[in-house]
Order: structure tokens, then C-alpha cells, then sequence
């Protein structure tokens, strides 16, 4: 049997944590910015090609391609400049529904590596 102490699991969760909120800082260098406004915009020109949702150790996170613009996009927010995240998947729908940004189709990720393996 091994043995281990508090500390040791102490020191092994902050790396944990470390490591996932790496996760969303990485994912969040390569995501293109967008604000609620442009997006209601990008729907109602029915330009947004696929939604993706992705979950992170902050949440669930929204991004999306453009059918005009090249790159993956997310979800900003205007005070903080980071992406819009939600506690769960049913919250986030139902925000995307209520404003009518839902797409018949989304992908969900529950591992992500990065947004750029997101087919085209």
C-alpha cells in the first residue's frame, strides 16, 4: 500500500488545475474575438457555418467558423476580454437559443486539443 500525505494531494491538484487552466489560455491565443452584438449580426446574415461547444476547467466555452472569414471565432466578453463561459451545456443552449444564435447542428468537445482541428 502506498502512502500518501495531504500535502502531496494538495500539490498534485494544484497541478492539476495548472494544467486545465493552461488549457483554456492556450485555446484562448488562438480563438478570434467577437462581441454579442457582431455575432447577433453573423446569425441573422446566416454566416456562421459551424458551432462548436468546448469544455474547459472554467466551462463551456462557444466557438464558431464564418463562412466569409477564415479562423476560428469565440464568444467575448466586453469587460473581462476573455471568452464567454458557462457553467453547463443546458445554460449555454438555452442563452443561444433565447437570442436565437442556435444552429440545427453543434458539435460538442469534451476534450479538446485546440480549436484549429475543427474540420472546415
Amino acid at each position: 500500500m502506498i502512502k500518501t500525505n495531504q500535502k502531496e494531494l494538495k500539490n498534485g491538484g494544484a497541478v492539476m488545475r495548472a494544467t486545465k487552466i493552461h488549457l483554456l489560455t492556450q485555446l484562448e491565443t488562438k480563438l478570434l474575438k467577437v462581441t454579442e452584438a457582431q455575432l447577433r449580426e453573423y446569425a441573422a446574415a446566416s454566416t456562421i457555418k459551424q458551432e462548436t461547444i468546448l469544455c474547459t476547467d472554467e466551462g463551456f466555452v462557444l466557438t464558431f467558423t464564418l463562412s466569409w472569414k477564415p479562423g476560428v471565432f469565440t464568444l467575448f466578453t466586453v469587460r473581462s476580454g476573455r471568452p464567454r463561459t458557462f457553467k453547463s451545456v443546458d445554460r449555454m443552449l438555452k442563452y443561444l437559443e433565447k437570442q436565437n444564435l442556435l444552429l440545427d447542428e453543434i458539435t460538442l468537445k469534451l476534450k479538446p486539443t485546440t480549436p484549429a482541428t475543427q474540420p472546415t
